[in-house]
């Protein structure tokens, strides 16, 4: 399984994939905290958590989001595996989010 959500094969794991993400953003929030990369990306992964709790992201609210790019733009290069790992779940996160596809969309992707 690997699609462009990687993993990501539903909603439901979606929004377990987005706990573990704002998890490691945390630590890193702490261990990093004059790095304005990790605050934004906290921030972000709690706007799509409150976003998408118990309800569909508008499309503005998807749109807004851009994550993915804080990634590439400010945390290429880093080889502390931490700081590769949340770059790594985010990527799956932000195009999952940004399409919100269905369940049924979401697992036929997964499968590739």
């Amino acid at each position: 399984m690997s699609g462009e959500y990687g993993t990501i094969a539903s909603r439901a794991a979606f929004r377990e994939e987005l706990r573990r993400a704002i998890a490691m953003a945390s630590k890193l929030v702490a261990k990093y905290p004059a790095h304005p990369a990790f605050q934004v990306i906290g921030k972000q992964l709690d706007v799509m958590q409150k976003t998408t709790d118990g309800r569909d992201p508008s499309e503005d609210e998807r749109q807004s989001i851009d994550v993915g790019l804080v990634v590439v733009r400010e945390l290429e290069g880093w080889r502390e595996e931490d700081v590769f790992e949340l770059g790594q779940a985010i990527h799956p996160l932000a195009a999952f989010y940004e399409d919100w596809p269905t369940d049924e969309d979401a697992r036929r992707e997964a499968l590739g």
